[in-house]
């Protein structure tokens, strides 16, 4: 059976900040970068962070970016697979 992580975006409001919620179905190391809709790198959320099997909450920061449309990369390294997966988010 293939192993696969599972991504959630977390909408923003008075009582959550955005986030992500990944679920994962081994460690692994967990990188997490935006980008603009001209393919510019704004920030790296996180960058190989270990984090545990099961679901996981990884929070970031919409300050700093200006009102367009961002590209996040999940990728996830366990044992000897990677996985990537991209979600969209609206920022205005």
């Amino acid at each position: 059976m293939k192993k696969e992580m599972k991504v959630r975006l977390i909408y923003p409001n008075p009582m959550k900040p955005s986030g992500f919620e990944i679920e994962l179905p081994e460690d692994a190391e967990v990188t997490i970068e935006c980008f603009d809709e001209n393919g510019n790198q704004h920030q790296t959320v996180c960058d190989k962070k270990p984090m545990r099997a099961g679901k996981q909450i990884v929070e970031f920061s919409r300050f700093g970016l200006s009102e367009g449309e961002y590209t996040f990369r999940i990728q996830a390294q366990w044992a000897e697979h990677e996985y990537r997966i991209t979600k969209k988010v609206v920022v205005n």
